[in-house]
Order: C-alpha cells, then sequence, then structure tokens
C-alpha cells in the first residue's frame, strides 16, 4: 500500500460523533430534506476494501446515521457527521491503517471514492460529483482543512500550488448559497499536456492544477466572476522554468488563468497578479504525469466560450505566479502579451472604404484603421490595414488561388440582403479553412442576415440567420461577451456593445459571444486555420462605434487576426 501522507494535515476532532443510532430531531438543523445519489449501503461496502471489520461497523454505523439525518431535512447535523467520518477515515490513511484494495485500483483511487460519496450522503457536495483525484493524497496534491473565519494557506507537498484564504473571507456554498466556515481544500495535479487554454487563443505553460474545495465555494460578492476585488482568494502555481521544453519563452508576460464552467459553458477567467511567496519552486519541473481532475475538469469538457477579466502587473517572482480569485477550479499559466507581428492586413469586401459619416455609415472604424497609432510600425499592432475597397461578387480564386495561398487576409463582408452564390460560399469557405478571417452581419431588413445562410450550409454545419428579428429600436446593451481571440485581443478586453433591433441567430457550432436578453447577438467560429464573426446588427456602425469603444475595439481586435508576417499566415488564434 503506498502511504503518501506525511505531508498532510488536518485539524478535524478525529471522533465519531453519534456513531450511536441517533434518531434525535435536533432543532438546530434547517428541515430541508438533501436529494443525493450517494448510498450508505453502497458506501459501506466501498468502505470494506480498506478497513479492518473492527473499524468497518463503526463506519457504516456512521454512514446510516448520516443517511437518516439527511433524510429527515437535519442537514447541518449530516454534514458535521459526514466531516468527522471523513476526518476519521484520513487519520487511518495517514496512519498507514488501512488495507489494499482487491483488483487493479490502489487505495487512493478508493480512497477518494469512499471520500466524495460520504460528502454527497452528508450534503458537502451535490449528487453527481464524482471521485476526488487519487493525486491529491500524495505529495502532488493536498486534502486539507480551513476555516474561513481563522483563514488559512495550504499548499501541495511539494509547494508547488496552494491557495490562502485570508481570515474573515465570507464564502457561501456555490450549490445552496449558505454562508460556509468550514470547508476542506482539494489539490491535484494535471497532466502537463493537458493544455486547458490554448482553445481560448492563449499559450500556456505547465504546471497546471486542479484546486477546490469540500463543500464548493466561492465569495458572494464578487459573483464568481468579473466582480469587485474587495474580497478575494490568492491562488499560486509554480511555472517551469528553461531548460524545460515546456517553459514559457522570454518576455511572456503570465498571468494565472482560471477554467471553470459558467452560465454560458465553460469560461475562462485571467486573474490580477498577486504575491504567491507561500511557493517554494525549487526543482519544480514538468513529468508528463496526467491525474483525472475532479468533477470532470479535462480539456475534452471546454468548448471555445469564456469570460476574460482585464489585469494588472503587481507581482511576479521567476517561476512563482499568484492570481487574486473568488472562486475554485482549474488553473494554469497562460502568456497574455501581444505578439509583435509585422507585414500588411489585406482587406477585401467592404463596405468600409467610402462608407460615410452617416449614423449608418463605418467612418469611425475606417478611421481607426487607418490611425498609425492603432496599426502600424508604432502602433499596438505592427501589421498596416490595406482596403482593398469594396466588391460586389466573389468568385473562384479572388480570395484563396489553387494552391491554398491567400490572396487577401480579411473579408469585410458587412451588410447584404443579396444571397449569396454556391460559388461565392465555396470560395469564402475555402478562404477560411486556408486562415482567412471573415466577418458577416445581419440586421432587421429584407434578406439582411438570411442571404448568408449558404455559407453555413457550405460549412456544413447547422448555424444559420433566422427569419426573424427581436429587440426594441432604442440603443440597449448586450452582455459581457466570452473570452474569444477577439473579445481579448491588442485593444483590450471588450466589454457589453451597444445595439439594437437585431437578427436572431440559431447556434450550433458557433459560440455564443453576447447575448442581449437570452438571445445571442454576436457569434464567432473557427473554421479549419481560419475564423468567422457573425452578429444579427452591424455593430460596426457609426452609430455605435462613435458613442462606444467596446463596439470599436471589438472590430480592431478582429482586423488585428489578420496581421500576418506578410506571407497570410495568422500570427493571432
Amino acid at each position: 500500500m503506498r502511504t503518501l501522507f506525511a505531508v498532510f494535515s488536518i485539524v478535524f476532532a478525529i471522533t465519531l460523533v453519534g456513531c450511536q443510532n441517533d434518531d434525535a430531531l435536533l432543532p438546530s438543523s434547517p428541515s430541508r430534506s438533501l436529494d443525493t445519489a450517494a448510498d450508505d449501503e453502497a458506501l459501506c461496502e466501498l468502505a470494506g476494501m480498506i478497513l479492518d471489520r473492527g473499524k468497518l461497523n463503526a463506519v457504516c454505523k456512521q454512514l446510516r446515521n448520516i443517511e437518516r439525518q439527511a433524510d429527515r431535512g437535519e442537514t447541518v447535523d449530516a454534514a458535521q457527521k459526514a466531516r468527522d467520518l471523513i476526518a476519521f477515515v484520513l487519520d487511518h490513511f495517514r496512519g498507514g491503517r488501512l488495507n489494499d484494495p482487491p483488483g487493479p485500483e490502489t487505495t487512493e483511487d478508493v480512497l477518494g471514492e469512499l471520500i466524495a460519496g460520504i460528502a454527497e450522503l452528508g450534503g458537502l457536495l451535490p449528487p453527481g460529483s464524482g471521485p476526488i483525484p487519487p493525486g491529491a493524497f500524495t505529495e502532488e496534491g493536498a486534502f486539507e482543512e480551513c476555516s474561513a473565519s481563522a483563514g488559512c494557506t495550504v499548499t501541495t507537498g511539494t509547494e508547488f500550488a496552494g491557495a490562502n484564504i485570508p481570515a474573515g473571507t465570507p464564502l457561501v456554498d456555490v450549490n445552496t448559497g449558505e454562508p460556509v466556515d468550514d470547508l476542506i481544500v482539494v489539490i491535484s495535479r494535471e497532466s502537463d499536456t493537458l493544455d486547458p487554454f490554448t482553445q481560448f487563443g492563449f499559450d500556456d505553460f505547465p504546471l497546471f492544477y486542479n484546486i477546490t474545495t469540500i463543500p464548493e465555494v466561492e465569495i458572494p460578492s464578487n459573483g464568481g466572476l468579473n466582480g469587485a476585488q474587495e474580497d478575494e482568494m490568492i491562488v499560486g502555481v509554480c511555472v517551469v522554468d528553461p531548460p524545460d521544453p515546456l517553459a514559457p519563452p522570454e518576455g511572456a508576460d503570465l498571468r494565472i488563468a482560471r477554467l471553470f464552467d459558467g452560465d454560458e459553458g465553460s469560461e475562462v477567467e485571467i486573474t490580477p497578479l498577486r504575491d504567491a511567496s507561500f511557493l517554494d519552486c525549487t526543482g519544480a519541473s514538468t513529468n508528463g504525469e496526467a491525474l483525472t481532475g475532479w468533477r470532470g475538469w479535462l480539456a475534452s469538457v471546454f468548448g471555445p466560450a469564456a469570460s476574460v477579466l482585464d489585469v494588472t502587473p503587481l507581482y511576479a517572482n521567476p517561476g512563482r505566479l499568484g492570481g487574486a480569485i473568488s472562486a475554485f477550479s482549474t488553473y494554469g499559466a497562460v502568456d497574455v502579451s501581444a505578439p509583435e507581428p509585422d507585414g500588411t492586413i489585406r482587406v477585401s469586401g467592404g463596405p468600409l472604404v467610402g462608407s460615410g459619416t452617416g449614423s449608418v455609415g463605418a467612418a469611425t472604424l475606417e478611421a481607426a484603421l487607418n490611425d498609425p497609432d492603432n496599426f502600424g510600425g508604432e502602433g499596438t499592432v505592427a501589421c498596416d490595414v490595406d482596403l482593398q475597397g469594396l466588391v460586389q461578387s466573389i468568385a473562384a480564386g479572388d480570395l484563396v488561388d489553387g494552391q491554398g495561398n491567400l490572396q487577401v487576409d480579411l473579408f469585410f463582408a458587412g451588410l447584404t440582403g443579396q444571397t449569396l452564390s454556391a460559388e461565392e460560399a465555396t470560395e469564402l469557405a475555402a478562404f477560411m479553412n486556408a486562415g482567412g478571417v471573415v466577418y458577416i452581419s445581419g440586421n432587421s431588413g429584407g434578406n439582411e442576415g438570411p442571404s448568408y445562410n449558404p455559407l453555413f450550409s457550405e460549412l456544413d454545419v447547422a448555424d444559420q440567420y433566422d427569419v426573424n428579428t427581436t429587440g426594441s429600436p432604442g440603443i440597449t446593451s448586450t452582455s459581457i461577451p466570452v473570452a474569444t481571440p477577439v473579445t481579448n485581443g491588442p485593444f483590450g478586453v471588450v466589454g457589453p456593445m451597444s445595439s439594437t433591433i437585431f437578427r436572431i441567430l440559431q447556434t450550433d457550432s458557433s459560440t455564443d459571444v453576447a447575448s442581449v436578453g437570452e438571445l445571442p447577438i454576436v457569434a464567432e467560429l473557427g473554421v479549419g486555420d481560419g475564423y468567422l464573426s457573425w452578429m444579427g446588427d452591424p455593430l460596426y456602425f457609426n452609430l455605435f462605434t462613435d458613442s462606444d469603444a467596446d463596439n470599436l475595439n471589438y472590430f480592431l481586435n478582429l482586423f488585428a487576426l489578420g496581421c500576418s508576417d506578410g506571407g497570410g499566415e495568422e500570427v493571432l488564434q
């Protein structure tokens, strides 16, 4: 049996209070029954795989007590008994008093299943939470009690990752909204090749860690995301240094990124830098070990949707990185520095050139694209913008030649009521597959929007513009956009954008980037090596960009995607 227990500490009382048959209904318990998938008999059988019979009887009796109290709605007492039982089992593990289970599972495997089951039975975790990864019980992880009122710092046995919860931090249970004081911090190391943030357009660098708690908690004043940082916790991770082949390049601007399951799907938060001096990164290195993250925090379950916070450099240490957070999940280092490409962004389409200064023109965007402070050798993006003018139609070879070479870098189709021909849809699809960037828009009039549906058919996706429109004539604001290479680009993080009546988007393969109410108004789709941005309202009109910098910056970031080294190969992905 592997008994790597020396590095762990826990201060829960190691007692089985209430192991006797406890049928009393305690008035201190709220009358809310628990919906749990855990079963005391199944957990008793699981405990029998690693506990001697003498201790097993006491554990099984306690499991029955927990389930009865949970069923009666005595949630406070059920939760406390669950914490006591978890502490009892851990004490036996750390004391080397657990047995090797039969079959291929390790003691740590069974321990992770048993503890998660006890926590679920006692209402500390929601049904279906899944086992705690066995890596939490090794030198690479941690499993330690913490009091929010007293504060604590929990690090792995290696001290390569950890979390600091300041004394008095207001925490609530993510699943119930109830205040939480006693919790357990769980840390496990993920595979060095997990690369959880590359699909969001970031270069990421190990070490990667899953850090969460029992019960799962967040700071309510921050809302878990995009809130004020008046109250904050700190997560720290070590980043490997050269000559490790997975080390970040010289000059990388690193931040801790947080990957989690949000209201709009998988999301990412770029955290403000904080001091992580509680870590010791001496000897930190990649090892390729893949550990299963708790509750499915694997790259395969995350899509390209995210929300991103702006950051301000405060603390950075070689190999050591800290970030302010309001909730826990999966963490790693990402490079947020803007690349320094060189060349020209060749733009075709329309209606930018000669588009006029009226409310439905695009002169404001055109002027920003021609501003040397924005694009050019001394600008935010080193590429110049070459606006090649409006085209009335597209033929084969106009955008990408027979050898797959891009003839332009970005096609700004804008707004039209003329339905794409099959040849035009084929050319646009080939252009994106070869690395080109395309923008299209719908609006409330006529065929504006559905005119582009042949393109989605050519791409073999179910996305399309609906025949219906929605919204009111007045100016409104979209939701906070999720993080994409466009909403988090060299011209900054894009906030809520201004909009008005818009064409409804039916998204299937695309990412819903920003919404009005429950309906997406901005969506994005990766196509081959290229990119598609499509909208239900032409948010590049002067009507919007004159009054809302977020609208303007969205399109400046979009054009920056076309910046190349002169040969058409995209630098920003």
